[in-house]
């Protein structure tokens, strides 16, 4: 055993293996929770200069407006920036999303988002690569019967 452990992502038909993960390689990915009057300066200096970060939104994957240039700026010079919200939402993708350069978590929560964002990075995945990924584990809501009887 050379002290290396490794991890991947469970198999499944809809969603592939992203394969073996160095654990050690893993980075840090950032995560921002928006709320009212959040400073831009403050949501610039999280995402810095990572190579991909997530901000939990509102509702359908809705941003304050200050948080649009920090987030189109991360985008701009290569972050993968992940747009995720507390309330489930399938969307992955909008006229907001694709403005801000940005792509949405698919159902996934802030925090299952950081985990493939953080995978995907370990694993040496490009931009586009963590995108389709991201989009391969995306969540479908199954409304079914709801009933309380």
């Amino acid at each position: 055993m050379t002290g290396v452990q490794t991890c991947a992502l469970p198999i499944s038909p809809a969603r592939p293996a992203l394969g073996p993960v160095d654990a050690t390689t893993v980075r840090h990915v950032p995560l921002v929770t928006c709320s009212p009057g959040i400073d831009a300066t403050a949501v610039e200096s999280v995402i810095g200069v990572a190579p991909a970060a997530v901000v939990e939104g509102f509702g359908d994957l809705n941003l304050p407006h200050q948080v649009w240039g920090p987030v189109h700026a991360a985008a701009a010079r290569g972050c993968t920036v992940v747009v995720a919200s507390a309330a489930f939402t399938p969307t992955s993708t909008n006229e907001t999303l694709e403005v801000l350069g940005a792509v949405g978590a698919g159902g996934l929560s802030a925090q299952k988002a950081r985990l493939v964002l953080a995978a995907a990075g370990a694993a040496g995945l490009d931009a586009a690569r963590t995108r389709e990924l991201l989009h391969q584990y995306a969540l479908e809501r199954d409304a079914g019967e709801r009933g309380t009887s």
